[in-house]
């Protein structure tokens, strides 16, 4: 069976490995390098979530609005897209905390889009279903989900205003110095595995350029009563991690290039 062409770049691929979930391939252009999943549907990265796990990161996403105010990512009367909504638990915060700004949410799965309109949001079930221009754009662990991640990006980029930014996270499938210990060979729907290489160049394909790879500790949740005390110390530790053995999550703004 013939290996699949890389999904950035549309270079050759070569055998890889087993991941927990699926097969994975690299491609083999040296500018390159991109990880993915061999041999799944196009439609394999949808994924739902519970209540369960909106309920757990409330507490993350207040810390996070306050952190993309502080970098202007939400001005005043923003209009913003939240790809790969959920159930609109960001979507929700963000909400709450604009006096004049919109959201529109992007969510493919059913159920959860019903959801999403049950609770006042306007919510479509593709880009493609998107219209006008949007100031901010989130992509929150979505990127890794798509089947063909440079027409996503181009897409993301075509509505985004002259002035807008997208901030973009995603598991780092191998970090700088080899390691593939991280989360995004953790979850069945992930079929594409950036690094800091691959996920610049799908960016520059789709007319993005990253103004930098940054560790943010507000994207993660913090442990209540004694524990918080470790997951200050993991705020502590991740940038110094990263910066010695490589990032191992990808997080970053993106701007028009």
């Amino acid at each position: 069976m013939m290996t699949p062409m890389c999904p950035v770049c549309g270079g050759t691929s070569r055998d890889g490995f087993s991941s927990r979930y699926v097969d994975v391939v690299r491609c083999v252009a040296a500018d390159c390098g991109h990880l993915f999943a061999a041999n799944v549907s196009a439609d394999h990265g949808v994924q739902s979530r519970g209540d369960e796990y909106s309920a757990a990161f409330d507490r993350r996403n207040s810390r996070l609005i306050r952190y993309w105010k502080r970098q202007g990512f939400l001005p005043p009367e923003s209009r913003v897209l939240d790809v790969g909504a959920g159930l609109g638990h960001v979507a929700a915060a963000v909400r709450q905390s604009m006096v004049n700004g919109s959201v529109c949410c992007v969510e493919p799965d059913e159920a959860s889009r019903t959801r999403l309109a049950d609770r006042g949001f306007e919510a479509k079930s593709s880009l493609g279903d998107c219209a006008g221009e949007f100031t901010s754009i989130i992509l929150l662990e979505v990127i890794e989900h798509v089947s063909d991640p440079v027409a996503f990006l181009r897409q993301c980029r075509n509505l985004m205003a002259s002035n807008g930014r997208a901030f973009m996270t995603t598991p780092c499938g191998e970090t700088r110095r080899g390691s593939r210990a991280t989360n995004a060979y953790d979850t069945p729907e992930h079929v594409q595995f950036f690094t800091e290489k691959s996920l610049a160049l799908a960016c520059r394909h789709a007319g993005l350029t990253i103004e930098q790879f940054r560790s943010v500790s507000a994207m993660y949740p913090r442990s209540t009563g004694v524990r918080r005390v470790a997951s200050f110390a993991k705020d502590l530790a991740r940038p110094v991690r990263d910066s010695l053995l490589g990032t191992h999550h990808l997080v970053c703004f993106a701007t028009p290039s």
